[in-house]
């Protein structure tokens, strides 16, 4: 896991075969700017090489926070270190608790069909009954198309209906996902993980072992559980878990955009202040929320020291335990 606290980009122009060629890499450092310039220029000079040697070579890099990044480090403000765990400011303002080596994993339940699916549905099949009147010559057409209209009536409400039979024979989401990890620490005694109940899911903390976020260990439990597709990928890229430990500002009233926009950083000397009223303003409004609330522990594992010291920092940040309402 690196998040440089020092950004740079060099560009590299040069002709080949009677056209003029522009690559631009990024470097980074915890050093100083310099040290990332240097690096910036040594990337752009090996993605030239590349591509004179036939390479498939993108000609810039996407300027990214987070998500999407391949290649390139987390590009967000620090705000603390704790340890080898970064706390930064994610690019709409909320705080991140990024670690290498200490399992999360957040599992967000599917939403059921609200009103939109309705108006998108029964148009849809409003037009199939036609189409299908049309097509076989069917006397009785607009009946048909009656039909598939009520049908898409009945979509909705019908979609409400089975979604509350599942709740009652089988729990609600939250706990067929803690039967699934029951399940899965059946299989695997030796694991512990805390549960956090989140606003749009649960958040599952390993505590009994130190994990790589590319490794065969954790891809297994993301599988079991039901981790997020686009956060494992992250995972992965960024060999980092990560969790947010602060509100998401549009859940606690505040509509206005993290300032500059798109912000990602570092940002111009001359745009800090404008930064810095938005993030007091929400910090201010974050205060009053927890990002997500302890549900318990699980497994027979035995506490790992690290993944215990996170734990703790994580509960701090998120304010858990704290009968605070969620965000």
């Amino acid at each position: 896991m690196i998040v440089p606290r020092f950004w740079s980009e060099a560009k590299v122009q040069e002709a080949w075969n009677g056209k003029m060629v522009t690559l631009r890499r990024f470097g980074w450092s915890d050093q100083s700017e310099e040290a990332a310039g240097e690096l910036a220029q040594a990337r752009a000079l090996q993605a030239f090489e590349d591509f004179k040697q036939g390479g498939k070579v993108s000609r810039i890099e996407k300027k990214v926070s987070y998500n999407g990044a391949d290649g390139v480090p987390i590009r967000e403000e620090i705000i603390s270190q704790h340890s080898d765990s970064v706390i930064t400011r994610n690019l709409y303002g909320a705080r991140c608790l990024n670690t290498p080596d200490v399992l999360f994993g957040d599992v967000d339940y599917a939403q059921g069909p609200g009103f939109w699916h309705f108006l998108f549905v029964a148009p849809a099949l409003l037009a199939l009954g036609a189409g299908a009147g049309w097509q076989f010559e069917l006397k009785w057409k607009w009946v048909l198309m009656a039909g598939f209209l009520i049908a898409g009536f009945l979509t909705w409400p019908g979609m409400k209906i089975l979604s509350a039979i599942q709740t009652i024979l089988f729990g609600n989401q939250e706990k067929r996902v803690l039967r699934a990890l029951q399940a899965f620490l059946e299989r695997n005694p030796n694991w512990l993980v805390s549960a956090y109940r989140t606003p749009a899911g649960l958040r599952l903390l390993g505590l009994h072992a130190l994990f790589d976020p590319a490794g065969p260990e954790a891809a297994g439990f993301f599988d079991c559980l039901g981790v997020d597709s686009l956060y494992r990928s992250m995972c992965q890229r960024q060999r980092c878990f990560r969790a947010r430990v602060s509100a998401k500002p549009w859940r606690i009233g505040i509509q206005a955009h993290l300032k500059p926009r798109p912000g990602i950083w570092p940002i111009q000397e001359d745009l800090i202040p404008q930064r810095k009223l938005w993030v007091d303003g929400y910090e201010s409004e974050a205060a009053k929320f927890a990002a997500c609330e302890y549900v318990g522990d699980f497994g027979r594992g035995s506490v790992n020291a690290k993944a215990h010291a996170v734990k703790t920092l994580h509960d701090q940040l998120c304010q858990t335990g704290r009968n605070l309402p969620l965000a």
